[in-house]
């Protein structure tokens, strides 16, 4: 396992990651303070994401994002996590896990507009458009 911290900071980047209505509320109500992700995209401390909520039935966006900044970031294959296979439901089960972990610490949160985050679940909310992002 490998964790980074704030001192491996130097270019943020952006990037955006679709997250489930679910998980997208949790955050949005301060129930959630971290993403699991694939280890894929090279995250690092201080770099932006943005979550923008899609509905998997629906299989599209809803038009309401959030904005974080990433505080902390923990690496480890799938079985470093202790039950982290255990604890996904019957909508993501444990043997399509990726190999490779990362947790992230979301900080900073806002919507996409810096408005409180749980501004992002009215009915009025709606993504900015035309390179907002």
């Amino acid at each position: 396992m490998h964790t980074t911290s704030s001192t491996d900071q130097q270019h943020a980047r952006t990037h955006e990651l679709k997250t489930w209505r679910p998980y997208f509320r949790m955050v949005a109500l301060g129930q959630k303070s971290f993403e699991v992700r694939h280890d894929d995209r090279g995250y690092r401390t201080g770099d932006v994401v943005l979550l923008l909520e899609f509905d998997q039935l629906k299989n599209e966006f809803t038009g309401r994002g959030l904005r974080a900044v990433i505080g902390y970031i923990e690496r480890g294959d799938r079985h470093a996590f202790g039950d982290l296979e255990d604890a996904s439901d019957q909508r993501f089960p444990g043997s399509l896990l990726p190999r490779s972990v990362v947790v992230l610490q979301l900080t900073k949160l806002t919507t996409l507009e810096g408005k409180p985050p749980h501004m992002a679940l009215t009915d009025s909310y709606r993504m900015p458009t035309g390179g907002a992002l």
